[in-house]
């Protein structure tokens, strides 16, 4: 496929429009967040018979009066998270080589020294497989997410802990192939800086929400049933666990921005006005 094609498929199935996906997971799911959490104080912090320490864990508040916005609020954000992985991989898919900007190498020299102002759109297996496995998981995420919202803790406990399980292991492997991947395509092209930002930017969330979540999981793990201050300190880093989404969601839509947005042409340059800065996506 050539450049034009590759360009025109890109502009006909995407839109700028579309880098606001990941901006609707986070918001969805912080106003549920914070709805939740806010009626759970409101109401005099009320200890639920789904619940073992002081603190309410999420899926405590959620089923129980406000378990329909629970549901909407995982159904939303699962489908705007999903619905961002997949544009960003379909992105990939029908890139096309990009013109590289003097501001995005890491010297002036570098970028007018290249004789062949594109980057290679082809991408090496590992990068593939890496990019397969992110989608595989993310789709795991999605749909534990939206299960274990609708089977409450409080009616379906047995299933909801099944589902819950599998949502945080599928989304910490999706985690870590996302940002493996996102280092893939900055070791291979160190002269864009955005790819070393989008790196940086996934790697660090990736390590505070993988750090907190293994807290998580050990304090819960360690802490004996009628504790209360162990449940207590898992209920807190729960909340601060759904915090962090939040910022890494946020990461993809970076991403898909300094994709997306169009590229004014230099002067004297043959590139097209709308070329948009299609290089290749850390995700």
């Amino acid at each position: 496929m050539s450049i034009r094609s590759r360009r025109a498929t890109l502009h006909r199935v995407f839109s700028s429009r579309t880098q606001y996906l990941p901006i609707g997971a986070a918001v969805v799911w912080f106003i549920t967040l914070f709805i939740l959490l806010i009626y759970w104080l409101a109401v005099g912090r009320p200890r639920y018979s789904s619940q073992e320490g002081a603190v309410a864990f999420i899926s405590d508040v959620g089923a129980q009066v406000l378990k329909p916005l629970f549901v909407v609020g995982c159904v939303l954000t699962s489908l705007f998270f999903l619905g961002t992985l997949l544009v960003v991989h379909l992105i990939h898919a029908i890139t096309y080589p990009g013109r590289i900007q003097a501001s995005d190498a890491v010297s002036p020299g570098e970028s007018a020294s290249r004789s062949h102002p594109h980057l290679p759109h082809r991408t090496t297996r590992l990068q593939t497989v890496t990019s397969v496995i992110t989608i595989v998981f993310t789709l795991l995420t999605s749909l534990s997410l939206i299960l274990l919202s609708g089977f409450d803790t409080l009616q379906y406990r047995g299933t909801h802990q099944r589902f819950l399980a599998i949502f945080a292991l599928s989304l910490f492997i999706g985690v870590i192939a996302s940002v493996v991947l996102s280092g893939q395509l900055f070791f291979a092209h160190r002269h864009i800086k955005w790819l070393k930002t989008s790196f940086v930017l996934k790697l660090s969330t990736a390590l505070v929400l993988i750090s907190v979540g293994v807290a998580f999981v050990s304090r819960l793990a360690t802490t004996e049933r009628g504790v209360d201050i162990g449940y207590n300190q898992a209920g807190i880093l729960e909340w601060t666990l759904g915090l962090i989404f939040v910022f890494y969601v946020l990461t993809f839509w970076y991403d898909l921005r300094t994709m997306l947005t169009p590229i004014p042409a230099d002067r004297g340059s043959s590139a097209p006005q709308d070329s948009p800065r299609h290089m290749p996506i850390a995700v």
